[in-house]
């Protein structure tokens, strides 16, 4: 399957996949600390096609799970939903 395809298809299907550069956005770490981190055990990421890739659904769910500040945790939803927005605007 082309890249091309594999994106479309990725697509229809209303799954959003992060890429380095939205980690590093959402996050607001480093370039080499988002490569640790979706090479961290437990994190939901793939790679295709030589490009690592993070399901976002999948972040959010790993985020929320590691954070061990509930209050906090919640703090940080509203962000990602703000985040969120812009992306579908």
């Amino acid at each position: 399957m082309a890249r091309a395809e594999l994106v479309e298809a990725v697509d229809a299907t209303g799954i959003e996949l992060l890429t380095i550069n939205d980690l590093m956005e959402i996050t607001g770490i480093k370039r080499t600390a988002a490569y640790a981190l979706v090479r961290s055990k437990g994190f939901p990421s793939v790679y295709i096609g030589g490009s690592v890739r993070v399901p976002k659904l999948l972040f959010v769910a790993w985020l929320l799970d590691s954070c061990p500040y509930k209050p906090q945790c919640e703090f940080d939803v509203s962000r990602i939903k703000q985040l969120r927005g812009m992306a579908n605007a």
